[in-house]
């Protein structure tokens, strides 16, 4: 386990945790600050231009159903390229597993209704009857999640092309985040909240990660070994 990293990572997520909570607390006391209702005004008008459509399949992205699917993806790939290495496919489950558990306890506990139109939540047929709250954005958190989670991997990896990934993936999680606002259906509140959540929780992975992903990692090699010997004998 990396010590100074470990730190690092638990220092930050300390700090994110506390932003997070004190947001969260805020907006339960506060459900809709000036500040909220001036972005609102600004930008949904910009969601009867022909912006709508392009924000509308982008957002698309981070659906639950397609967000899915990307990880599902994601690891495919990971584990087609580290046969031998679960690390990225740990961080990754937890990351995407441990949000959405997350985002869904941090939406009701603050119950904020949404400025546009009542959402319910549908994951896979459950859920269908409760309703999905406005703070903090799922949308936002998801991408956050999955897309910070991609990038933190390609920064593994030696190619020139990776800050150009990184990027497009940064301007990513942006655009999503604006375009729930532009969209009517979140606050700009809502979005910071994601953003906070999200970086409160990648970095909690991360330690999770560092802490029982090594004694995962040597329970399978004990059992591989066990079972490699067995066969031998035969």
């Amino acid at each position: 386990m990396r010590g100074k990293e470990v730190k690092g990572y638990l220092s930050h997520g300390i700090i994110w945790w506390i932003i997070t909570v004190i947001l969260s607390l805020y907006i339960k006391r506060n459900p809709i600050p000036i500040m909220d209702l001036k972005v609102q005004g600004i930008l949904t008008p910009l969601g009867n231009s022909i912006l709508y459509w392009p924000l509308v399949i982008i957002t698309y992205l981070v659906d639950t159903k397609t967000a899915f699917f990307l990880t599902v993806i994601t690891m495919i790939l990971l584990l087609h390229k580290y046969k031998n290495q679960l690390y990225f496919n740990f961080l990754l489950c937890t990351t995407m597993g441990g949000g959405v558990v997350i985002t869904y306890f941090a939406k009701t506990f603050v119950q904020r209704e949404r400025p546009g139109e009542i959402f319910f939540m549908d994951v896979w047929g459950f859920f269908t009857e409760q309703v999905s709250y406005s703070f903090p954005s799922g949308h936002v958190i998801k991408a956050f999640l999955l897309f910070t989670t991609i990038g933190f991997i390609i920064n593994w990896e030696e190619r020139d092309y990776k800050k150009i990934l990184n990027i497009l993936l940064k301007g990513l999680i942006l655009l999503i985040g604006i375009g729930q606002i532009i969209l009517n259906r979140h606050y700009l509140t809502d979005i910071l909240g994601g953003y906070s959540l999200g970086l409160a929780w990648f970095y909690s992975s991360l330690v999770i990660t560092e802490i029982i992903y090594p004694i995962l990692a040597e329970k399978i090699k004990f059992i591989q070994f066990f079972q490699g010997s067995s066969q031998s004998r035969y």
